[in-house]
C-alpha cells in the first residue's frame, strides 16, 4: 500500500511539473535529430571497380568488329578491374592490371568460339553482390539441354538488383549473325546515386548511335530499369502562402523538410483554413495551404495517378530523442484525417488543414505542459502506372536452328516486364517525402 502511494505521489509530482507555466517543454525542432528520424532510402555504395562478363560464343567474335563495342573499349581499359569470359558453364576469370595492359591483350586474344554460354549465372553473381557490372551477351540460354530464350529467366536477379536500390541500363545493338539479325545487350548494373557510374562513360562513347540521340544514323536503344527515381522535389525556395502568416521552410536532406510556423492557431484557423467560429469555411473564401511549392516527379519507369498522406504527431518521439527520457517515449498518434492534399495539373502538390485538426488528440496543449506541436506528415505513392515502352526493342526472332518455326526469343522482354509489374518493385505505398511541420500548442 505504502509503495503504491509513493507511486502515485511521483506521478503527480511529475504531472504537476509539467503543467507548471513556468517549466513547459519548449518543441524546438533539431533538423540533425530530424534527419535521423526521416525515412530516407539510401542504397549501400557499390565497388566502383567493375567487373566484365563477356559472353565467349559467337556474339563476342561478332562484336570485336563492331563499331559499337570498339568505341566503349577505348573507356574500359579505366574502369575494368575483372574480367570473365563465359565459355560454356565455365568462367575464365581474368585481374586487370592497366599497366600491364592485361584486358587489351585478353581482348585481343580471345577467339574461341563456344557455341553457349551460363548468362543466367553471370547474372545471379552481380546482383547477388555489390560490385559495380557489365556484361556483353546476347542471353541466349541453354540448360538441361533445353533453350531458354522464351523463358523470363532474368526476372527474380533483375528484382534482386533493384529491391537494393540499384538500377540496370540496358543497351541493344543490332547485328547479323548466319545471315540472321539478332540482338547484342551491352548491361550496365551500377547505382543510380553514383556520380559517375560506368555507364555513363560507356554510354558518352557510343550517343552518336542511339536513335533517341541521332536518328539518322542511331541503331541502338537505351533502357534504363529502375524504381527509385520517383521523388518530391521543392520548386520554389520558400512557401510564403499567407502575407498575415510567416511560414519557414528548412531543408533537412533531399527527401524530408522542416515547415514551422509561431502563429496561434486563431490565425491558422483564420487566414489559412477560412473557418468562421463554428469550424465552417467563410462563404467565398479559399482555403491556403500550409505547405506548398512541392513538384511530383515521375520516375523513369512509372508515373504516378495519386499521393496517400499519413500524419502522426510525433512531438513525445522527438522529445525523447532530444532528451533521451523515456518516459516521454510514447508511440505517435495518427492524425492523417486532419490533412487535405491536392495535386494540380502542374504535379504541384499543396497540403492543406481541414477542421479535424481541432478533434481531440491531435494535438498537444499548452495545459498539459507544451510549447508546440511536431507533426510528421508522410508522403506515399497511392496508385502508379508503368510508362509504356517498346518491348520489340529487347527481342530477337529466327536464327538458323529456327528458321522453319519463326519464333522470337522473349527472354530479355519477358524479363523486365515480370520486373515491372512485381509487387514488390512497384512503388505504390512507398514513402517518398517527409515534412516535419512544427506549430503551437493548441489551447
Amino acid at each position: 500500500m505504502a509503495r503504491n502511494l509513493y507511486k502515485l505521489v511521483y506521478v503527480c509530482a511529475v504531472a504537476m511539473l509539467i503543467l507548471s507555466c513556468n517549466n513547459k517543454i519548449s518543441i524546438d525542432a533539431d533538423t540533425k535529430i530530424l534527419n535521423e528520424m526521416a525515412p530516407v532510402e539510401t542504397s549501400e555504395p557499390l565497388d566502383p571497380s567493375t567487373i566484365l562478363y563477356i559472353d565467349a560464343s559467337t556474339v563476342f567474335l561478332d562484336a570485336k568488329e563492331s563499331h559499337v563495342f570498339k568505341d566503349m573499349k577505348s573507356q574500359m581499359y579505366q574502369y575494368i578491374g575483372t574480367l570473365v569470359f563465359i565459355k560454356g558453364n565455365q568462367f575464365d576469370t581474368t585481374e586487370c592490371d592497366r599497366q600491364k595492359q592485361t584486358l587489351f591483350n585478353a581482348l585481343e586474344n580471345m577467339n574461341s568460339d563456344y557455341n553457349y554460354a551460363d548468362i543466367q549465372k553471370a547474372v545471379e553473381n552481380i546482383c547477388d553482390g555489390n560490385r559495380q557490372g557489365m556484361i556483353i551477351s546476347d542471353f541466349e540460354f541453354y540448360k538441361d539441354g533445353k533453350v531458354h530464350d522464351n523463358d523470363p529467366y532474368l526476372s527474380e536477379s533483375f528484382k534482386k538488383w533493384l529491391s537494393k536500390g540499384y538500377q540496370i541500363d540496358i543497351l541493344t545493338e543490332p547485328y547479323w549473325e548466319k545471315g540472321n539479325q539478332k540482338k547484342r545487350f551491352y548491361m550496365f548494373f551500377t547505382d543510380p546515386s553514383d556520380k559517375a557510374p560506368i555507364t555513363n562513360t560507356m554510354i558518352s562513347q557510343v550517343k552518336n548511335y542511339l536513335v533517341d540521340s541521332n536518328p539518322n544514323i542511331g541503331e541502338c536503344c537505351l533502357f534504363t530499369l529502375k524504381n527509385s527515381d520517383i521523388s518530391i522535389q521543392r520548386s520554389k525556395e520558400d512557401n510564403s502562402s499567407s502575407q498575415e502568416i510567416d511560414i519557414t521552410v528548412k531543408s533537412i536532406n533531399s527527401r524530408s523538410e522542416l515547415v514551422s510556423t509561431e502563429a496561434s492557431w486563431n490565425d491558422i484557423k483564420e487566414f489559412l483554413m477560412k473557418l468562421d467560429n463554428h469550424n465552417k469555411v467563410i462563404e467565398d473564401e479559399n482555403p491556403i495551404p500550409i505547405v506548398d511549392g512541392l513538384k511530383l516527379c515521375d520516375g523513369n519507369n512509372y508515373s504516378i495517378d495519386n499521393i496517400k498522406v499519413r500524419a502522426t504527431n510525433v512531438s513525445k518521439l522527438y522529445l525523447s530523442k532530444q532528451e533521451d527520457d523515456d518516459e516521454l517515449n510514447d508511440s505517435p498518434f495518427d492524425i492523417s484525417d486532419a490533412f487535405d492534399v491536392k495535386i494540380n495539373a502542374q504535379n504541384e502538390i499543396s497540403i492543406f488543414f481541414n477542421k479535424n485538426i481541432f478533434s481531440a488528440k491531435h494535438l498537444y496543449s499548452s495545459k498539459e505542459g507544451f510549447e508546440g506541436n511536431l507533426i510528421r506528415i508522410d508522403l506515399a505513392v497511392g496508385n502508379s502506372k508503368i510508362e509504356e515502352y517498346d518491348e520489340t526493342v529487347f527481342q530477337w526472332g529466327c536464327v538458323q536452328r529456327r528458321r522453319l518455326t519463326g519464333q522470337t526469343a522473349t527472354c530479355v522482354s519477358l524479363s523486365i516486364d515480370n520486373v515491372l509489374k512485381d509487387v514488390d518493385i512497384v512503388p505504390d505505398g512507398r514513402t517518398i517525402y517527409t515534412i516535419f511541420l512544427q506549430v503551437p500548442s493548441f489551447k
